[in-house]
């Protein structure tokens, strides 16, 4: 299950990803808590994906359980951050 919450598509993401800097408060969480009992039930074993930019706001947040997404984000977010401004 892969859910875009805000923030356009998976590849607009990816494009933003690699021409803009991310917030420092971006992050990827594999085991978040979430705060109602329907949100643990929907996105159980889901991973969240959240982050900004800094030069170029575009909010965006993606839940998923899907192992190969979170992977390619977790390279995308780590390939971001060695990057210089």
């Amino acid at each position: 299950m892969t859910e875009i919450c805000y923030g356009g598509t998976l590849e607009n993401i990816r494009e933003k990803l690699e021409k803009y800097t991310l917030e420092d408060f971006s992050f990827i969480s594999e085991n978040p808590t979430w705060t109602t009992k329907e949100a643990m039930e929907k996105y159980k074993n889901c991973a969240s994906i959240c982050g900004n930019f800094k030069e170029y706001s575009n909010a965006f947040s993606i839940h998923t359980d899907d192992k190969v997404l979170i992977a390619e984000f977790q390279k995308l977010f780590e390939e971001n951050r060695k990057r210089k401004e």
